[in-house]
């Protein structure tokens, strides 16, 4: 059975640049207008996805072009937050 579904799970180049403009980078333009217009009315909590978050083209990086200061969150195992890593 797995290896009738291995093929099937296999990605390649086009689907992987695809998937990214697709629910990466529109998602990330559509959101950066949103989270702008919050932020302009005051100060907000911002919570985002891992994959939302390195790269040139996210979320965290067009907030601080944008002159907002990003502060991450890191949390720790048993549910405890800090500022620091």
């Amino acid at each position: 059975m797995v290896d009738l579904l291995a093929p099937s799970l296999v990605a390649s180049s086009i689907d992987v640049d695809t998937y990214h403009e697709v629910m990466i980078h529109r998602c990330n333009t559509r959101w950066m207008a949103r989270i702008s217009a919050m932020l302009d009315q005051g100060r907000v909590l911002v919570l985002v996805g891992a994959a939302h978050s390195p790269g040139k083209d996210v979320l965290i990086a067009g907030l601080r072009e944008r002159r907002y200061r990003v502060s991450p969150i890191w949390l720790r195992a048993g549910g405890t937050a800090s500022g620091d890593r």
